[in-house]
């Protein structure tokens, strides 16, 4: 939505007013999707609407830039210096600045789209980091009373506990142990940039 101008005087930029709102020939431009050359731009039924102080045009060769089925704005030219009208060739060369423009507006919508993903990426990575963070922290306090409660059965009591309940405490002592080293492996698998 913003309207450039180039080659024209401060005052003569003045004079256009407000940027055109696309409802005379820029419009019929944009919706016509192809190069327009104009010998008279004056005498086209669809040249209205311009302020009473804009600048004289006559000759006009506009293009619409655009990417895929989607239009981006239009590129024009009026009033070519040292001729009467726009040529062929000048059509075909402003048609491929037009065409690189659109390359160029796309890449950069795609480009900022990129950079928000980036973004949400990060800031999920982040959430997800802090609430493995959290659950291990959770996780570990409970881990250690099983693991330390299991140890000291196993060091009062080892040698009055029947070889199953010894067997049992020691799996207790040894998954407590297991889950512990689980718990920092997810911690630190969440750091992993």
């Amino acid at each position: 939505r913003e309207f450039v101008t180039h080659g024209i005087t401060s005052e003569e930029r003045g004079g256009i007013g407000e940027p055109p709102q696309g409802l005379g020939v820029l419009g019929w431009l944009q919706r016509l999707q192809e190069p327009l050359r104009l010998s008279d731009l004056s005498q086209h039924p669809r040249s209205v609407g311009f302020p009473a102080h804009h600048p004289s045009m006559k000759t006009f060769l506009g293009v619409p830039i655009g990417h895929g089925d989607e239009a981006l704005g239009n590129l024009y030219l009026t009033e070519k210096r040292g001729a009467d009208e726009f040529t062929e060739g000048d059509e075909l060369t402003i048609d491929a600045i037009a065409a690189q423009a659109g390359v160029a507006i796309e890449n950069v919508h795609l480009l900022r789209d990129a950079q928000r993903r980036e973004e949400a990426l990060r800031m999920s990575n982040q959430e997800l980091e802090n609430f493995t963070y959290a659950v291990s922290h959770d996780l570990q306090t409970p881990l250690r009373g099983i693991h330390g409660f299991a140890d000291l059965l196993l060091k009062r009591i080892r040698a009055g506990l029947e070889p199953r309940e010894l067997h049992y405490v020691e799996r207790i002592h040894a998954g407590a142990r297991r889950m512990a080293e689980m718990v920092n492996d997810l911690l630190e698998y969440s750091r992993i940039e």
